[in-house]
């Protein structure tokens, strides 16, 4: 579990510069809120991976406010670190953690035993995306969204392939491993 572990932003002094309206001479004050679960909807597909081959971090949200308007961040000139605890579900029987980040190609993603990566909320378009950020190794295991924009922010585990991520269902998700056979039967109908 990471409940209860911290959570570190580090900011360019020149973030105001990607604010557009932001006054330098007036106070700025800072948001920073985690939940132990997503806010927005984790269904449906990100980057072709269907709702149902990841695990997911504690949602680590992060803005400025000036007035007691949020400032719009984006387009930074230089990164903002954001940590975000996760433990990754899925290693391998050598103890190998999983890849940080999208691997170069599909030799290199085949020698993961999972992809850890940082994905942020893009309410314009209501959905998970990866656009502008980079995912970085952190301190003591965590991990760290390093973005050119504030918002909110998680980790996704995905699984190498199905099966990997049927064998860490019962690890994760307290399920028995004969539950999760039973399910995957094709022979096995339901009406």
């Amino acid at each position: 579990s990471t409940a209860g572990e911290p959570v570190e932003v580090q900011m360019p002094a020149s973030i105001l510069q990607a604010a557009p309206g932001a006054d330098a001479l007036l106070p700025v004050s800072v948001v920073l809120y985690t939940t132990a679960t997503s806010l927005h909807s984790t269904a449906g597909s990100i980057d072709g991976r269907t709702s149902s081959n990841r695990s997911l971090s504690q949602s680590v949200s992060f803005s400025l406010m000036q007035g007691g308007v949020e400032l719009s961040i984006s387009g930074a000139a230089q990164p903002i670190n954001i940590s975000v605890p996760y433990r990754p579900v899925l290693i391998n029987a050598d103890g190998e953690a999983p890849c940080v980040g999208t691997p170069a190609n599909a030799t290199a993603a085949a020698l993961c035993p999972s992809t850890v990566e940082c994905y942020f909320w893009n309410a314009t378009l209501a959905e998970w995306s990866r656009e502008g950020c980079t995912t970085l190794a952190g301190p003591e295991g965590g991990y760290t969204c390093s973005c050119d924009h504030l918002t909110e922010f998680v980790i996704f585990e995905f699984p190498r392939t199905v099966a990997d991520l049927f064998a860490t269902l019962p690890k994760f998700n307290g399920i028995s491993e004969r539950a999760v056979q039973c399910t995957l039967d094709p022979r096995r109908s339901w009406w």
